[in-house]
């Protein structure tokens, strides 16, 4: 049971629910939890006040990020997006540096900032496509091109990104 794992340990070890919270992440986006995703981020991360950096903080602050995008806002989830991101940088974490890159491009798009995406994209296309992990590529890749038809209606770039994704 997952709570039951979740509360026990929320008393005697800080990392241990951050870490497993973080983890859940895509389980409670898919499945529709976003609300008890949301109430358990956010206990987890009372716990680091003040702040230290720890890829356990990282891994709630992304799973937030994601909760909240889809839960209120892409500009509501910015925060713990950037937080969270500035946080895989210093632990030197890449594959979860590019993930939370990737949401974080995600919420610039859908807040209007679509030239945005398309500049820090470009600025670290290289760092971005050296991921191992094709979900987070394809999604980059994705949200890049749909920047790019929205800022410059760059339809050529934007297929080009479309057919890298689908290889």
């Amino acid at each position: 049971n997952l709570h039951a794992a979740l509360t026990w340990s929320y008393d005697r070890d800080p990392a241990f629910p951050s870490r497993l919270a973080g983890l859940l992440r895509w389980y409670w986006n898919f499945t529709d939890l976003a609300i008890i995703a949301e109430s358990w981020y956010q206990r987890v991360l009372a716990l680091y006040k003040p702040t230290p950096v720890t890829p356990a903080r990282a891994l709630a602050l992304l799973g937030l990020g994601l909760i909240t995008a889809d839960l209120h806002s892409p500009q509501a989830a910015r925060p713990f997006l950037e937080e969270g991101l500035a946080g895989w940088q210093a632990v030197k974490d890449p594959e979860r540096l590019r993930e939370s890159f990737m949401m974080l491009i995600y919420t610039l798009l859908y807040s209007g900032e679509a030239a945005t995406v398309c500049t820090l994209c470009a600025q670290q296309e290289a760092f971005l496509r050296a991921t191992l992990t094709p979900f987070t590529l394809v999604h980059i890749f994705i949200f890049w091109g749909r920047a790019l038809v929205v800022a410059h209606c760059d339809f050529a770039a934007a297929q080009s990104l479309s057919e890298q994704a689908q290889r």
